[in-house]
């Protein structure tokens, strides 16, 4: 790719030099906003499907649209979108919630976007622009709030954008119709690798806490469905002889800078693909009364299962292990669970994996105020297939050895992926700023 033969001066520090024919107008005078709104006499039966702010992302677009009728919607539910709007976050706009409308049937979205619609300027060209990393970034420079950034429609539509010819305009976005479908599918192609390689991961999970290592030992019907046959010299028991005591953690206090301050483990703190805490520098801090701290301190080797929250994609009940080397109490959605000695942490681990991905949990949930809760007591009446400790161990090392294998393998793709989307936004910014010729 070549640049234009002349530039000039945009006047726009974000974009630089410009074609030389090129043009820079306010987005107000190209397009027009939240035209359509749903009206307050809209009849209770109205069905539509709802997009809301969390349901939407710079590199995905629309992920998730929800079903609902008028009469039960939220008061937000109120703008009316067509096919070929671009709608954009004005609130949290460090989410970058920006995505294309491809499908008008019945979508209407919150009132947290501003919905823009083309009126003079193409609106394929429009789309690119508005997604690219300058405008994005512009956004997000003038919104004000700290905890809750804002921008204010009218300050959006004084944005300058950059107008070429409109000739150039549709070749601009034929080509990156082209390049950008090109990438997204290399980056499927990639997140699929990733599934399978997730899937993979599970499957040698499964098989090693539930049968064994030996693929020649001599097997016995477990009598659990979910398990089938087991080796001869494993037994079944149930899950909570395995551990000593379990405990609901506790949110405590705000952080008062004393003594009693402690790291507080949050569900927001699981690594789900590693089973384990994540790293962080920016823990959650709260104060904790001393009986708390002596009942409730997690120790290593510690199971923590998230006992309330979740949802549909992600439903309650996954369990990582502690391994940090630094004091922490759980947070109230969290059960910790403390393991006998004669039982390995790691295995635990994985076979609670293993009824994770079985859906096994799933039995022992309660449904309140839209808020999932598992009924740890019931779940850990569940009974399970146990081998000797000396197995357990070797299970536990050998899964230990091949999950850090996938991992790694994950790790390589969604690194390649990133770099994939960093190449798209790359080719979309230098073609409506002008960088390059098309």
């Amino acid at each position: 790719m070549k640049p234009y033969k002349e530039y000039k001066d945009s006047g726009i520090p974000w974009i630089g030099a410009i074609p030389k024919d090129w043009e820079v107008k306010k987005l107000k005078f190209l397009t027009s906003v939240n035209d359509d709104v749903l009206s307050e006499n809209t009849i209770s039966e109205y069905s539509f499907r709802y997009v809301d702010i969390g349901s939407v992302s710079l590199d995905k677009g629309i992920e998730l649209y929800q079903k609902m009728v008028f009469e039960d919607c939220p008061s937000r539910a109120r703008r009316i979108v067509k096919k070929g709007d671009i709608i954009i976050s004005t609130v949290r706009t460090y989410l970058k919630a920006i995505a294309e409308i491809t499908d008008d049937n019945d979508v209407v979205v919150s009132t947290g976007f501003a919905v823009i619609r083309a009126k003079n300027i193409f609106d394929k060209y429009l789309k690119y622009v508005l997604l690219n990393s300058y405008f994005v970034d512009t956004v997000a420079s003038l919104s004000v709030g700290v905890s809750y950034p804002a921008i204010n429609t009218s300050t959006m539509m004084n944005i300058k954008i950059t107008i070429p010819t409109f000739d150039t305009q549709r070749r601009i976005a034929d080509y990156l119709d082209h390049k950008t479908a090109a990438i997204d599918t290399l980056i499927d192609d990639k997140q699929k690798m990733i599934e399978l390689l997730k899937e993979r991961r599970q499957a040698i999970i499964s098989e090693a806490v539930t049968k064994g290592l030996d693929k020649n030992a001599k097997m016995k019907d477990s009598g659990v469905p979910w398990i089938g046959e087991i080796p001869e010299d494993w037994e079944v028991n149930r899950l909570k002889y395995c551990f000593t005591f379990h405990q609901g953690g506790a949110w405590g206090e705000e952080a008062a800078n004393n003594k009693n301050d402690r790291i507080c483990i949050r569900v927001a703190d699981f690594n789900y693909q590693n089973l384990t805490v994540k790293n962080s520098d920016q823990y959650t801090i709260r104060n904790y009364s001393e009986k708390q701290i002596n009942n409730l301190t997690i120790h290593t080797g510690d199971l923590l299962i998230e006992k309330s929250g979740g949802g549909e994609h992600s439903p309650v009940g996954r369990v990582v292990i502690y391994n940090k080397g630094f004091n922490a109490l759980c947070a109230n959605f969290i059960e910790l669970l403390r393991v006998k000695n004669n039982h390995n942490s790691n295995f635990l681990n994985y076979l609670f994996s293993m009824m994770y991905s079985m859906k096994i949990n799933k039995k022992y949930f309660n449904q309140t105020t839209g808020i999932q809760n598992l009924n740890i007591t019931a779940y850990l009446n569940e009974k399970i297939s146990l081998p000797p400790l000396d197995i357990q161990h070797r299970i536990a090392e050998y899964l230990d050895k091949k999950t850090v294998e996938i991992d790694n393998l994950i790790t390589d793709i969604t690194t390649q992926i990133e770099k994939l989307k960093e190449y798209r936004q790359a080719i979309i910014s230098e073609s409506v700023t002008g960088k390059v010729e098309i």
